[in-house]
């Protein structure tokens, strides 16, 4: 399930038929280094779901798209955040 022949842009809907996805790839999704999604998942902002023998860390994807959506910020006195 997990390796696929795709081609991991950065975007959500380039991976929308995936359940869960690799710290690595949440990075990209999240043009970050892999340190900073360790630190949110430490901090309890990420879910994680751990599987397997070697217990590899994977993050639903769903749970990302969420994560993402509660970082969303509209600018102060601008309608929609529209500059």
């Amino acid at each position: 399930m997990f390796r696929r022949n795709l081609d991991w842009g950065n975007t959500l809907d380039d991976l929308k038929d995936l359940t869960f996805l690799t710290v690595n790839q949440s990075a990209s999704i999240l043009n970050c280094p892999k340190k900073t999604v360790y630190y949110w998942i430490e901090q309890g902002n990420i879910q994680i779901y751990r599987f397997g023998r070697r217990k590899g860390i994977r993050i639903k994807h769903d749970d990302l798209q969420n994560f993402i959506e509660s970082k969303r910020e509209t600018a102060p006195g601008v309608p929609d955040g529209r500059f």
